[in-house]
């Protein structure tokens, strides 16, 4: 998100203002940068857990509506409603007759009891905004199902550094086969997941899918990248398989990431539960086909099913082995698919999703 504001806040004739709830989360490992390119700041606040092991977090940052009703803004766009900042904000900004933009990835595919419970709050704020922004198709979908109109809600889709994984992961035939003896998977076709190791990510069916492979592909190996509470079922689960060549590796930095998605052969994001999956966008950066699950946000917009991936039903193992087989099992057609990813991806930058978010800007304003 930050590049793309960077790159709005460029716009001749835009003063852009960031207001951040918290430097981080505590379920993340993100290295924390202080020169984003743009003016922000971080007012003080709270964060409250609302629980569970992929929990969501409630910021409250008091400051924040004061501040609009003393300096009122042209135009306020909020990622999200689920704050009190942003609800707090869209009700200022009904008060003041300032143009009020919602910003969001949230999907159909995210049922909860804060969903269900706030749904009423959420329709008011979505009917109620003068536009809105979307990652992407499903995205849309959603906030239209919630009262948006289509005509005035703007896809910016969600993306990475697509230069930065591309050029980061070009390794020589050599090298490739360097990384690959590293994690210890020398000579394997590699699977690759990156992701936090959590119920939602569905990495224990990609578990039972691989090993539903392995008797039919015995070079096959497989690389979790990743951390979280999940890790300790994942490693029994792999014991209780009696599957080998599975790799954990942890947290990886995001300038180490690269070295491993060069030396996969297929990247599998098995989700239940994905707003979107930024890294289906890393992977195909890198040149790799994709495999995710019809929950998986980006499928509809990233995945060309059979072109450069597969998309398959979730919690479904055996239609991810089977998809997984028919892309390990012709390396050229792999690498063709590999290619078309990278064709795809290509034009999913920074500049792109920094024209959606102006495009929304200008039709708030009138």
């Amino acid at each position: 998100m930050n590049p793309t504001l960077a790159r709005l806040a460029r716009t001749p004739g835009l003063d852009l203002r960031v207001i951040f709830f918290s430097e981080s989360e505590a379920d993340r490992r993100w290295a924390v940068k202080r020169d984003l390119g743009f003016n922000y700041s971080i007012p003080r606040g709270w964060k409250f857990s609302l629980g569970g092991s992929d929990y969501a977090t409630y910021h409250v940052n008091p400051s924040v509506p004061l501040d609009l009703w003393r300096d009122p803004p042209d135009v306020v766009v909020s990622a999200g409603w689920d704050s009190f900042a942003a609800e707090s904000a869209y009700f200022v900004c009904r008060m003041r007759r300032i143009p009020f933009v919602i910003w969001s990835g949230s999907t159909i595919n995210e049922p909860s009891v804060q969903r269900t419970l706030t749904l009423p709050l959420v329709k008011t704020i979505v009917r109620g905004s003068a536009a809105g922004i979307a990652y992407g198709t499903r995205a849309k979908e959603y906030l239209v199902r919630l009262g948006a109109r289509p005509e005035r809600v703007f896809v910016a889709m969600n993306t990475v550094d697509i230069d930065y994984f591309r050029t980061r992961s070009d390794l020589s035939p050599d090298e490739r086969a360097e990384r690959k003896a590293a994690i210890g998977l020398a000579g394997k076709r590699i699977v690759m997941f990156n992701g936090r190791l959590v119920p939602r990510k569905g990495t224990d069916v990609l578990l039972r899918a691989f090993a539903a492979l392995k008797p039919h592909m015995p070079d096959a190996g497989l690389l979790l990248i990743g951390y979280g509470p999940e890790e300790t079922r994942l490693k029994e689960l792999t014991m209780a398989l009696n599957v080998e060549d599975v790799r954990f590796t942890g947290h990886v930095p995001l300038q180490d990431l690269p070295g491993y998605y060069a030396c996969a052969d297929v990247f599998v994001l098995p989700s239940w539960g994905e707003p979107w999956g930024l890294v289906i966008n890393e992977a195909m950066a890198a040149g790799l086909p994709v495999i995710a699950t019809d929950q998986v946000g980006a499928s509809v917009d990233l995945i060309r099913d059979g072109v450069n991936g597969y998309v398959t039903p979730a919690r479904d193992p055996v239609a991810l082995a089977h998809a997984l087989r028919q892309v390990l099992d012709d390396p050229a057609r792999a690498a063709q698919m590999g290619q078309q990813s990278a064709q795809v991806i290509a034009p999913v930058n920074f500049d792109a999703a920094a024209q959606g978010i102006l495009a929304a800007i200008r039709c708030a304003v009138g």
